[in-house]
């Protein structure tokens, strides 16, 4: 099962309003982008590394450095909403053992 159908299925997008839309995608597009960009710098260090150059670019490492901060917010990301089911869980379980 993949994560848009755990937490973003057709009736969680229909209940957002038009700007938190435009904010998720304007979230998941500079994510991507950053991403991307980390991966090419990757890319361009470990091909000069391969050729025998030892200059290093600093647009290549500033790119890396940029993923691994994007990776880590999306990883932190995730911690949130680990803690956030489980916090949730854990306030249902005591409603649920009342009511019977």
């Amino acid at each position: 099962m993949s994560w848009i159908q755990i937490i973003a299925g057709d009736q969680a997008i229909e209940a957002l309003t038009d700007e938190q839309k435009i904010k998720a995608v304007s979230a998941a597009e500079q994510n991507i982008s950053c991403l991307a960009e980390g991966i090419s710098g990757l890319g361009s260090i470990m091909g000069a590394a391969g050729a025998g150059k030892f200059g290093i670019d600093e647009q290549a490492v500033a790119r890396v450095g940029w993923m691994l901060e994007s990776l880590g917010s999306l990883i932190g990301n995730l911690v949130e909403f680990q803690d956030a089911i489980h916090h949730y869980q854990r306030e249902q379980k005591p409603r649920k053992g009342g009511a019977k």
